[in-house]
């Protein structure tokens, strides 16, 4: 059997790690632009009550795909060696979960279109429930790319297949396809993207013989799926509720479709920033696992590099959601402002959490991240609940409810979830807090400030005046400079760790 240890000597796996972190960087900014002008297009063809359509039937097929993938790509990437009997049962697992999933997907469009009162979603759910199997033809490959530190490539593949997609999905819509336009946007998007991966990575799914054990693996990855599976709960319980309260009237459609989409925006700064550092840190944390001292400084710097691009990023969302959804959508859109900014300040607590999961993994301990999951699937659960409550007492439905989660799922995020979450992480893996939270002060302080001013400012008589486009540059503008000046040391500190992975200076 071959072994595919990737162990590495020191010197190799540093420069292995600033090469694909600079990939990885470049690739998401070019991915979120992307993403951008793509939606800029798609939210002027397509209403928002067909995009809510979609926000009813994707939280089902996330949910089959998380089941399906069964954690078993991070155990692939986690795992020090594996052999190629083992990587073929993983790869064969998940292609044969999928095939099962995605008739079960297709069963339950009838259950949703009846439990939502929604008709059409029978046949969208039929259609979404292929994304399945081809997702999982390329999941192991892509697993294996990031293995073995080939990001560059990897990111590469992905923004061309986002492009590629979201030029489908514009050209569909322009031809009056409505929802299916973003039926084929997912499809081509993976389609492209699997392609990519087989032709990258020269690894093939054999036979698997009998006596192979990849039990441990399975284990791992059940139990990352698993939190996978609560994390999914936490964060779509809101959206389920929306749908089954309000679902069934195509104003309550409407309310569904801004909100969704004015979460996915709220999530785009975190995956700017977190999924660069987390296609990084799981590799590079599993290869420092058992040194401690090695570990926490990997961990701190980590954290500081997310906190530092982060801060600025919920404050300046939370100030200028109206003006996003006004350049994005026009006046169609105008109530997703109000979202946004309510949902804002999540911004930094999202991207804390996601790289949590790497903390956990990298130490081998999915059994306490499905703990602190479970517990933040209740928590932010109950939030929503409550917020649609109180919302709806102050508002007529579907906006007041609506509403009323925006702010209900940002409380418990902020105020509830958000501390006990990070001091379970770190006591989990021996790291203290104190030594992670520490250096994220400065750059709270300074974006703060450089929230108070960018807010006096846009109360100004003159920015009344202005088109929202500019207003938006101006303002945006203003905060970066603000905050650059006033966070320059930590900005420095960013800049030397970046100039580290770009391989132009010597790491610790």
């Amino acid at each position: 059997m071959t072994s595919h240890d990737n162990d590495q000597p020191a010197r190799e796996l540093d420069h292995a790690i600033r090469r694909g972190t600079r990939a990885v960087v470049a690739g998401q900014l070019v991915s979120q632009l992307i993403s951008l002008l793509v939606l800029a297009v798609l939210y002027r063809l397509v209403t928002p009550d067909q995009f809510g359509l979609l926000g009813m039937a994707v939280p089902l097929l996330l949910l089959a795909r998380i089941i399906a993938t069964f954690g078993l790509s991070v155990a692939t990437v986690q795992r020090q060696d594996l052999t190629d009997g083992q990587l073929a049962v993983v790869f064969w697992f998940g292609v044969a979960i999928s095939v099962v999933l995605a008739f079960l997907a297709a069963a339950c469009g009838p259950v949703l279109a009846w439990l939502y009162e929604v008709p059409p979603l029978t046949p969208l759910c039929a259609a979404l429930s292929g994304t399945l199997i081809v997702a999982s033809l390329g999941a192991q490959h892509q697993a294996l790319l990031e293995r073995k530190l080939r990001i560059g490539r990897l990111t590469a593949a992905r923004v061309a297949a986002q492009a590629i997609g979201g030029a489908a999905g514009i050209g569909a819509a322009a031809a009056g396809w409505g929802v299916w336009s973003l039926v084929v946007q997912q499809y081509i998007e993976l389609l492209v993207l699997t392609a990519a991966a087989w032709r990258l990575e020269p690894w093939r799914p054999g036979f698997v013989y009998r006596g192979e054990r990849a039990g441990e693996l399975l284990r791992f990855g059940g139990f990352y799926s698993l939190s996978s599976l609560m994390f999914f709960a936490g964060q779509n319980a809101d959206k389920f509720l929306l749908a089954l309260c309000l679902g069934s009237t195509r104003q309550g459609q409407a309310a569904l479709g801004m909100y969704s989409q004015a979460f996915n925006l709220m999530m785009k700064p975190v995956y700017l920033v977190s999924s660069p550092v987390t296609g990084i840190m799981l590799p590079a944390l599993s290869r420092v696992a058992r040194d401690g001292e090695q570990f926490e400084r990997q961990v701190v710097k980590f954290y500081r590099m997310v906190g530092v691009a982060l801060f600025p990023a919920a404050v300046g969302v939370a100030l200028v959601a109206q003006d996003i959804m006004a350049v994005l959508g026009g006046g169609a859109w105008r109530q997703a402002g109000t979202m946004l900014a309510a949902l804002a300040p999540t911004i930094l607590v999202q991207g804390f959490v996601n790289i949590a999961g790497s903390v956990f993994a990298s130490a081998g301990r999915a059994g306490r991240l499905l703990a602190g999951a479970t517990a933040s699937a209740v928590l932010l659960a109950a939030g929503s609940l409550i917020g649609f409550w109180v919302g709806g007492r102050f508002a007529a439905a579907p906006w007041g409810p609506t509403m009323g989660v925006a702010f209900g799922y940002s409380i418990a995020t902020v105020v509830v979830l958000f501390v006990p979450y990070m001091l379970f992480c770190f006591a989990t893996v021996r790291v203290s807090a104190r030594a992670v939270f520490r250096p994220l002060c400065g750059p709270a302080v300074a974006a703060a400030l450089m929230g108070l001013l960018v807010a006096v400012l846009s109360r100004a008589p003159v920015m009344d005046a202005i088109p929202a486009v500019a207003r938006l540059m101006v303002l945006a503008a203003v905060g970066a400079l603000v905050y650059a000046w006033l966070a320059r040391r930590q900005l420095g500190w960013l800049g030397e760790q970046l100039a580290v992975f770009r391989g132009e200076r010597s790491g610790e």
